[in-house]
């Protein structure tokens, strides 16, 4: 007697031996421990390919490629005994099944009809920039289950409830290695999908698959043409597959946004908030993007209420995800993905922070994950933050404080920290108005050289001396006098003209980028009130480090 097959596993190969060895040794947990079976479709692999195969079933089916995904894909389902169906491609690979074998293995899946889990679509060879897409590749077989669709084939139908698995698949398919070739793709795609639309132009799903073959070329005026021409047609009552319309509204904005047509997006998308058609999911979508073309037109109110909109949204996502399984498609998917969120909540920051909301600028900050991988701030949202800071009431700075704290422990970030005050503090007219302005983001903790000149200026001229020069200028301080009229200027002593000198010569190592700013806060200055001596901190620099500085 055979035993029950639980699932069927199911992969395309082509010829692509880098990665199909990934591929198989991912699910290889899977075959050992769920009563499983692993079926291979050669689709044309070649010697080298076939040979490794091989070496994990010998459940391999021989076909024709015919550029039909579908017929592909059903030629393995009709072989599939098991009572739940996974599929999956050649060139990419589970991080960890872990969480699919407990499925199987606490009886939890005869809970559910299918089941989506992450594919993460790297950008970047080296693996630093991805997409995040959720895919639905795993489903509960029905006697009548099968592929439809040429290509971005998908099942007939589902049924039940939708499991959410918090595993991905590492996906390089879309890492081409010329412009050339990724445009190639996409026409290829294109082209089996024009041929799908002449076919059946009332087809939701062929029409948005093929907008967003186009938004991947840039051509977003053909991709606009097929959002409204979707739209006409089921204003007429003349569409299929309607699951995928909605998400076309959504498009429609999207591609006014990339075409920088920011008065119609605000005008359509406002009409489709309150339109009955576009479902929960396309509406926060669509908030996000009024949110981003208010910000481009400067109405930072309005900013605020779609930023609120949307964040009203994300909350109920973080409570309730199953729900909003059933309005995932490749245009929605990005609605609460980490880059389109960051997108939307630092325009909100910015706003926030521009009109003096500290504590929704927190909010909306401290949602964000700081210890991730990659991170997407702008910098008008760091600009923003920065020169709020020292315009703000104590207790709403404190948020502004913590936040450029939060920014400045990430190496790819510090830098526009540094450069928006840097910038903010420079754009003072006079020197007093500039150590002051540096003085406000006391707080701010950072081994940069930069805050040790900030350290070495404010400690030397603050409080300000009203006598020093006319409209506050430094020329009329003497090298080597100190202003005894604070406590701990007078008697600093030793201790504090070593601790200058130290911080000054830190200082001129970075000569390259240091050098301006020396003369711009008047540093040899303060560092003689300090007590300090500008010919001992000087004579140890190299002659070749001072080159460097004055070409740069």
């Amino acid at each position: 007697m055979s035993r029950q097959i639980l699932l069927t596993i199911s992969i395309l190969i082509s010829n692509r031996p880098d990665t199909v060895r990934k591929c198989l040794d991912s699910v290889k947990p899977l075959l050992e421990n769920v009563p499983s079976e692993l079926i291979l479709v050669d689709t044309g692999c070649g010697e080298q390919v076939r040979s490794i195969i091989e070496e994990y079933t010998d459940q391999i089916i021989e076909f024709e490629w015919c550029k039909d995904f579908s017929k592909a894909r059903n030629a393995g389902l009709e072989k599939a005994r098991g009572e739940w169906f996974l599929f999956l491609d050649d060139d990419e690979w589970f991080n960890d099944v872990t969480e699919m074998i407990d499925f199987f293995g606490s009886g939890e899946y005869k809970e559910y009809g299918m089941a989506v889990y992450t594919q993460r679509n790297y950008l970047e060879k080296n693996g630093s920039v991805y997409t995040d897409l959720l895919v639905g590749r795993m489903t509960k077989l029905h006697p009548d289950t099968r592929f439809i669709y040429r290509i971005h084939e998908c099942f007939n139908r589902v049924s039940g409830r939708t499991k959410k698995f918090n595993i991905f698949v590492h996906h390089f398919g879309y890492v081409y290695a010329s412009e050339k070739e990724s445009r190639a793709h996409s026409m290829r795609n294109i082209s089996l999908l024009l041929e799908e639309h002449a076919a059946d132009p009332g087809n939701m799903k062929h029409t948005l698959q093929l907008a967003q073959e186009y938004n991947v070329l840039d051509e977003y005026n053909k991709s606009l043409d097929m959002s409204l021409e979707a739209i006409a047609l089921f204003e007429k009552g003349k569409i299929s597959d309607e699951y995928f319309l909605s998400s076309l509204f959504g498009n429609e904005i999207s591609c006014y946004m990339n075409l920088c047509w920011y008065d119609e997006a605000i005008e359509k998308g406002e009409l489709y908030l309150k339109h009955d058609r576009p479902d929960k999911m396309v509406k926060d979508l669509i908030a996000g993007y009024l949110a981003t073309a208010y910000t481009e037109r400067g109405n930072y109110e309005k900013v605020l209420e779609y930023v609120k909109y949307y964040w009203e949204g994300y909350q109920d996502y973080l409570r309730d995800e199953e729900s909003f399984m059933g309005f995932v498609t490749t245009i929605t998917n990005v609605c609460f993905e980490e880059h389109n969120r960051s997108n939307v909540l630092g325009n909100g920051i910015r706003a926030a922070a521009m009109l003096g909301e500290g504590d929704l600028a927190w909010k909306w900050f401290d949602s964000f994950d700081w210890k991730a991988q990659q991170m997407f701030v702008s910098q008008e949202m760091v600009k923003a933050v920065v020169e709020r800071m020292p315009k703000a009431a104590p207790a709403e700075r404190e948020h502004y404080v913590k936040m450029c704290n939060a920014m400045m422990g990430r190496s790819d970030l510090e830098g526009h920290v540094l450069r928006a005050i840097s910038d903010w503090c420079r754009s003072r007219e006079s020197l007093r108005e500039r150590v002051e302005a540096l003085a406000a983001y006391d707080g701010v903790e950072s081994g940069h050289w930069f805050f040790k000149l900030k350290k070495i200026v404010t400690q030397a001229f603050l409080p300000w001396d009203e006598g020093a020069g006319a409209g506050g200028d430094a020329a009329a301080w003497e090298p080597g006098t100190r202003q005894p009229d604070e406590a701990g200027r007078e008697g600093a002593g030793a201790d504090r003209s070593a601790e200058t000198e130290g911080l000054a010569a830190e200082i001129w190592e970075n000569l390259n980028d240091s050098m301006s700013m020396v003369r711009t806060y008047s540093m040899l200055e303060a560092v003689e009130r300090l007590g300090g001596s500008n010919r001992r901190i000087l004579e140890g620099i190299p002659f070749y480090l001072w080159k460097k500085g004055i070409m740069a």
